[in-house]
């Protein structure tokens, strides 16, 4: 088992995992594409439902990875997992018991972090197009259309 840290640019730590077996991966430019490696020419690691690639801390650039992720140990990883905040879902009763039940999560939070990222710059740019919209509404009302008349 190998346990590792996930953090972004920032430093702020969005997810802990714990790792039954690695797999490390390198970039082959020949190819372009990640490509799973020994661990001494590894540049980075996939995480554990591996769809995302993390950027191995002190190693190499890897195209891609917008994560950065250390190997902890077990006790730092135990220390670091319970702080942080265990993602779960309820679902409604479908028996009419009234009662809920967990179901487990398929989505890292280091992906989950990613996701909302995402989901935050998309915000942004359909932010500035409503205000832009606004800004062109505005006119047409005011009857201003950027045009001098030729009169």
């Amino acid at each position: 088992m190998r346990y590792i840290k996930v953090y972004d640019s920032s430093g702020t730590v969005v997810a802990a995992e714990a790792l039954q077996s690695p797999a490390f991966v390198h970039w082959n430019a020949r190819y372009g594409c990640k490509l799973v490696c020994q661990e001494r020419y590894a540049q980075g690691i996939m995480s554990m439902d591996g769809d995302t690639a993390y950027q191995l801390e002190g190693k190499e650039a890897l195209p891609g990875a917008e994560l950065t992720a250390v190997l902890i140990s077990q006790l730092e990883y135990d220390a670091l997992a319970a702080t942080l905040e265990e993602t779960a879902t309820e679902t409604p009763d479908d028996t009419g018991t009234g009662e809920t039940e967990q179901q487990e999560v398929v989505v890292t939070p280091a992906k989950m972090y990613l996701r909302i990222k995402d989901l935050e710059a998309e915000n942004q740019a359909l932010t500035a197009q409503v205000t832009e919209l606004g800004e062109a509404m505005d006119l047409l009302l005011s009857g201003a259309t950027g045009e001098e008349d030729a009169g």
